[in-house]
């Protein structure tokens, strides 16, 4: 009886091991991923200390943004004017055309609806003309907080603070302790690209037409400095006004026989006088597109003996010529 006790007492603690054992391994191994990451484009990145504006490659907004960083690049430390009359020197200056480069003080600046302060100095250039092309460089203490600064810069940016034009682009960035205000046309003629030519109308082979020809020939070579005296003194001696042609420079405003209202505004004009027969000679500031529909295109009267031209910012009224 002791036997099959003590045999039976072996099967059952044989059978408790096994029970106490480790389960059967059932889990399943997941399968790998096949899926790929998207790969991050290549996009360069802006330095830290730079708040880049958003411009278009050809347009005067791109032109006077790398003028300023050259000029910030060379004169590392200096005041906002220094830097303003590095970008008047270089190429995007030329587009001011008569201009100057004055300091300002905290307060009201325009092209702005809220009073500018803040900056250790500024400086603006600006057409010698009311013109909707103006530009701003401030330069700020160190540490300032430069992107609240460009960020109130924005906020408070008015391109039609003129009555009558509206500056095409603005360009509003900074680099260091410098930044950059820039109002002016997207395209400027005969800077960037080819002056825009408004041809006048006139039938093949008539006197106005000689002058036209004679007109954009000087213009297509001196458009970049000639004042209208100059434009005037060279059409003088076209043969269609005969020997008694005389040229006269022109105030602040004049008016004439077949335009409705006087013209003013301009940045300087002149007229060729030759009996009957009148040449005026108008050269606008840069951006002034709305002056130009106004007195130049709107002014003529109707039935009037008169026809216009332009090349860039250079116009020419012909009044009693044959067209």
């Amino acid at each position: 009886m002791k036997k099959i006790l003590a045999l039976a007492l072996s099967v059952l603690m044989i059978l408790a091991l096994v029970a106490c054992g480790e389960p059967a391994d059932t889990t399943t191994e997941a399968p790998e991923s096949t899926t790929e990451a998207p790969e991050t484009p290549n996009v360069p990145e802006t330095p830290d200390n730079v708040i880049a504006p958003t411009v278009e490659e050809g347009t005067w907004g791109a032109a006077f943004w790398a003028d300023f960083e050259a000029a910030v690049a060379a004169n590392k430390g200096a005041t906002a004017d220094v830097i303003a009359n590095a970008v008047y020197s270089a190429t995007s200056g030329a587009a001011i055309g008569m201009g100057m480069v004055m300091p300002m003080e905290a307060g009201y600046f325009q092209g702005f609806s809220a009073d500018v302060s803040g900056f250790k100095s500024a400086a603006v250039i600006a057409p010698m003309m009311s013109s909707a092309l103006l530009v701003y460089v401030f330069e700020l203490e160190e540490g300032a907080n430069v992107r609240d600064f460009v960020s109130f810069l924005n906020d408070n940016a008015d391109p039609a603070w003129m009555v009558c034009m509206t500056a095409e682009t603005t360009t509003i960035g900074a680099i260091d302790n410098y930044a950059l205000v820039a109002y002016a046309p997207t395209n400027m003629p005969g800077v960037v690209g080819e002056a825009e030519v408004v041809a006048p109308e006139f039938t093949e082979g008539s006197e106005v037409e000689t002058l036209w020809n004679d007109f954009l020939a000087y213009m297509d070579v001196n458009a970049s400095f000639a004042l209208a005296t100059d434009v005037a003194d060279y059409l003088a001696g076209n043969e269609v006004l005969g020997t008694e042609a005389a040229t006269e420079a022109l105030g602040e405003s004049f008016e004439a026989e077949g335009l409705k209202y006087a013209v003013e505004g301009y940045n300087n004009a002149a007229v060729i006088k030759a009996g009957e027969t009148a040449l005026y000679i108008i050269q606008i500031d840069l951006g002034m597109d709305a002056w130009a529909d106004y007195y130049v295109g709107g002014n003529i009267a109707e039935g009037a003996d008169a026809v216009w031209g332009a090349h860039g910012t250079t116009f020419v009224i012909m009044m009693g010529i044959e067209a």
